[in-house]
C-alpha cells in the first residue's frame, strides 16, 4: 500500500504492510495536529507584533466619540435663564448623587442648582477665620469639582482649595494647596479623573516656547498632592482651530463624559467644544452657536448623559442642556 505526504519540496512514497497502516496513520495525526499549532503560534507571534509595532489599535479598543451626538449646531433641549447673582457663573460640577453645583469666578461662594429649572437650591462658603468672624475667600475661581466627598475650587493663579460640602449660608473651612502652575498658564477648568485619582487642570494659556503649539492639561494627583509637572495632555492649537473653524482655542473647562470616557473640553475663546481620548488624541471639535454662548465657562454631564454648558451674561447667567442623542 501507498501513502502520499503533500505538503514538503517533493513527493514522498513510503510502501506499508497492512498491519502497520494504523501506527502510520497514528503518527501522521500527530505531526500534522503538532504542525497546526506551530503555525497557529506563528500567526499570533505576527499578529501582535503588527499591534506593537504599527500601534494601531483593535476596533474594539478604539476611542469611541459622543461629541457629533449632542447636535451642537442644532435646536438644544433647553434654555434657563438663571438668577441675577449667577451672572459670573463660572464651572460646574456633579456630585457622585447626581447634584448640580457651580461657583462665582471672584467669590469663594458655591451654589446647588436644580438642573431642570436652573433654581438655587442653596449655597455656601468657602472660609478663613477673620478679625470679625469667618469670612468668604476672594479669588479669581475658575474651575470646580467634586472627589471622593470632597469639593475642590481652583484659582487662575494655581492655587487648589479643598473643603466639604455645606448647609445653607454656612461658612466651611478648607485646605489650601499650591499646583505650582503660574499665574500665566491662566487655569481655567477642573475635572476630576477617578481613574488616575488626579484633578486635571486645563490652562487657558501655554506661556514659554515649550508649549508655544499646544494648549496643556496638568494632572493634579490626589494621592501625593503634587503636579506632574509633565502635561497629561497636549492639544495641537492648529489642529483644533481647523476642525473647528474657529480663530482660537482657549480653554475655559473640561469634564469627562461618563458614557465614553472621553474628555470634553470647552473654549470661551473660540466658542467650541472639543473632544480627546484618554491618550490625549483629538477625536472631534464643534463651534458653539455664538449668539447662545457668548462666553460659556462651565461643562458638566447630567447622569443621563445630557451635556450641560453655563454662560456668563450682563443680566444673567445662562445653563444650556444638549440632550445625548440615542440611536
Amino acid at each position: 500500500m501507498f501513502y502520499v505526504l503533500n505538503g514538503y519540496p517533493e513527493q514522498v512514497y513510503f510502501n506499508f504492510s497492512q498491519r502497520n497502516n494504523c501506527i502510520f496513520a497514528a503518527i501522521l495525526v500527530h505531526f500534522q495536529s503538532k504542525k497546526r499549532r506551530v503555525m497557529i503560534g506563528i500567526k499570533k507571534f505576527l499578529i501582535v507584533g503588527f499591534f506593537i509595532f504599527t500601534g494601531f489599535k483593535p476596533l474594539e479598543q478604539q476611542p469611541k466619540s459622543l461629541l457629533s451626538e449632542y447636535k451642537l449646531d442644532g435646536k438644544p433641549a433647553k434654555i434657563t435663564q438663571l438668577s441675577f447673582e449667577l451672572r459670573e457663573i463660572s464651572g460646574l460640577c456633579l456630585t457622585s448623587s447626581g447634584k448640580l453645583f457651580c461657583h462665582h469666578d471672584e467669590l469663594g461662594e458655591v451654589f446647588q442648582l436644580d438642573s431642570q429649572t436652573g433654581k438655587i437650591l442653596k449655597s455656601f462658603f468657602v472660609s478663613y477665620r477673620g478679625l470679625f468672624g469667618r469670612e468668604a475667600v476672594k479669588a479669581d475661581f475658575e474651575g470646580i469639582a467634586y472627589a471622593r466627598n470632597q469639593f475642590y475650587l481652583i484659582s487662575s493663579d494655581g492655587l487648589l482649595y479643598e473643603f466639604s460640602e455645606g448647609e445653607n449660608q454656612e461658612y466651611v473651612p478648607y485646605k489650601k494647596y499650591d499646583t505650582d502652575l503660574s499665574r500665566a498658564f491662566d487655569i481655567e477648568g477642573l475635572c476630576f479623573d477617578e481613574k488616575t485619582n488626579a484633578l486635571l487642570i486645563a490652562c487657558k494659556e501655554s506661556p514659554g516656547e515649550y508649549h508655544k503649539k499646544d494648549r496643556v492639561v496638568f494632572s493634579f494627583s490626589l494621592k501625593t498632592y503634587r503636579l506632574n509637572s509633565q502635561p497629561r495632555f497636549r492639544i495641537p492649537i492648529k489642529s483644533v482651530m481647523a476642525l473647528a473653524n474657529a480663530d482660537r482655542f482657549n480653554p475655559s473647562g473640561i469634564e469627562i463624559n461618563p458614557f465614553s470616557g472621553t474628555f470634553f473640553i470647552l473654549a470661551s475663546h473660540g466658542q467650541l467644544v472639543l473632544e480627546i481620548s484618554s491618550q490625549g488624541e483629538l477625536l472631534n471639535a464643534q463651534p458653539l452657536d455664538k449668539k447662545l454662548h457668548a462666553q460659556p465657562e462651565g461643562i458638566a454631564f447630567l447622569p443621563d448623559g445630557s451635556l450641560l454648558i453655563a454662560n456668563e451674561g450682563k443680566k444673567n447667567g445662562l445653563l444650556v442642556t444638549y440632550p445625548l442623542q440615542k440611536k
